[in-house]
C-alpha cells in the first residue's frame, strides 16, 4: 500500500521544497483528493487535482472533468509531484523568483497565507476560508512528525548498528583465533 503522505513529503523535499512546505503540500494533497479516497487518486495517481496540460512532460490525458475537460493523468505518484514543483512551482512568482522560492517562505502550519497564495495564483475556486479549513483538517490527520529528519535519523542508525555488528564480528573473530594459538 503506497503510503501518499511519506512519499509526497520525500518527493517535494527532492524537488526544492523545505519541511514547512513540504508538509503543506501533503495537507494540500490531502485536501484535494478527500484523504486520497477520490477517483482522480485511484486512476490517475492525480494527488493536486491538475488538468491535464499539453505543457506537462509528466501527465497524459486522464478522465473527463464535470466542467468538460480532461484530468492529468500521471503514470505513478511521483509524476504528479514533478509535474507540481517542476511546472506549477517553477512559474515566476509574484514576489520575483519563482513560487517555489516563494512558497518556502511560509512558515510551518500556516495555512492562511499558503491557501491565499494558490488562491491568488488560481489555484482553486473555492472560498479562501472553506480551502483554509481544509487544509487544517488534513494537517491534523497527516502522518507526519518530521519526514526527512526521522528518515535521516533512521539511516543513521541503520549505519552505526551495521558498524557495530560488523566491528564486532571482527573482535569476535580475532579474539577466537588468538586463543587457538
Amino acid at each position: 500500500m503506497i503510503n501518499y503522505d511519506q512519499e509526497i513529503y520525500d518527493g517535494a523535499i527532492q524537488g526544492g521544497a523545505n519541511p514547512s512546505l513540504a508538509k503543506l503540500m501533503v495537507a494540500q494533497a490531502r485536501h484535494e483528493t478527500g484523504n486520497y479516497g477520490n477517483n482522480q487518486t485511484k486512476t490517475n495517481n492525480n494527488v493536486f487535482g491538475f488538468k491535464y496540460s499539453p505543457n506537462s512532460q509528466y501527465s497524459k490525458v486522464g478522465n473527463i472533468s464535470p466542467e468538460g475537460d480532461a484530468y492529468a493523468h500521471y503514470d505513478n505518484l511521483q509524476d504528479a509531484i514533478l509535474d507540481y514543483i517542476g511546472r506549477w512551482m517553477s512559474k515566476s512568482s509574484k514576489e520575483g523568483g519563482t513560487r517555489l522560492q516563494e512558497f518556502n517562505k511560509i512558515q510551518e502550519g500556516d495555512t492562511t497565507t499558503y491557501a491565499t497564495k494558490l488562491k491568488g495564483y488560481g489555484y482553486y475556486g473555492a472560498d479562501v476560508n472553506e480551502y483554509i479549513n481544509g487544509l487544517n483538517w488534513a494537517l491534523k490527520r497527516m502522518k507526519v512528525v518530521d519526514f526527512y529528519f526521522k528518515n535521516e535519523s533512521a539511516i543513521n542508525y541503520s549505519l552505526v548498528g551495521g558498524l557495530l555488528i560488523g566491528i564486532t564480528a571482527y573482535v569476535y573473530y580475532i579474539m577466537k583465533k588468538f586463543r587457538k594459538i
